[in-house]
């Protein structure tokens, strides 16, 4: 979901798909705005979640000011808080970004990392996921000894994962 506006006009709803394909026909659509705004500059937030970085690297590379923001931090009322929608959040969070641009207010940013620590960061989580899904082959390959009487293509299969497990990342 999507709110687009040009200052203080009021904002059009746009919803695109979260895929590749997706986000290219966002991009298209926000620089045909900005040709019909006079090549007016994108600015474009959104709340930290799923969508990582990786988002923010695909609309900077597009020219867009991408600015990620922390969702907890965003002014809401309680009665918001029970009653969030997509559009609801799209509309706060281009009030903010106008608050900002037009009256001087601060974003809520978020921390985003350089692409090194989030590369170390996915090996660390590949690692993990690694450990998680062989831990159980582990612990066949240790009742090995305890239980002999294995057939020989068990203790085969145990050899293998014993060597998968000494392989390091």
């Amino acid at each position: 979901m999507l709110q687009v506006a040009h200052n203080a006009e009021s904002a059009q709803k746009r919803s695109f798909g979260n895929s590749p394909e997706g986000r290219q026909r966002m991009m298209e659509f926000l620089a045909g705005r900005s040709r019909e705004c006079a090549g007016a500059q994108i600015v474009l937030a959104y709340e930290a979640g799923p969508h990582g970085f990786g988002l923010h690297d695909e609309l900077t590379a597009a020219k867009i000011r991408a600015h990620v923001l922390a969702p907890t931090l965003l002014p809401q009322s309680v009665k918001g808080r029970k009653d969030k929608t997509d559009e609801k959040d799209a509309l706060r969070i281009l009030e903010a970004l106008r608050g900002h641009f037009l009256a001087g207010n601060r974003l809520p940013p978020v921390w985003g990392p350089d692409k090194a620590t989030r590369d170390d960061r996915e090996v660390v989580r590949s690692r993990l996921m690694l450990t998680k899904v062989l831990s159980p082959t582990c612990r066949f390959a240790r009742t090995i000894p305890v239980f002999p009487h294995l057939t020989l293509r068990c203790r085969k299969y145990a050899l293998r994962c014993e060597k998968l497990l000494q392989v390091r990342l």
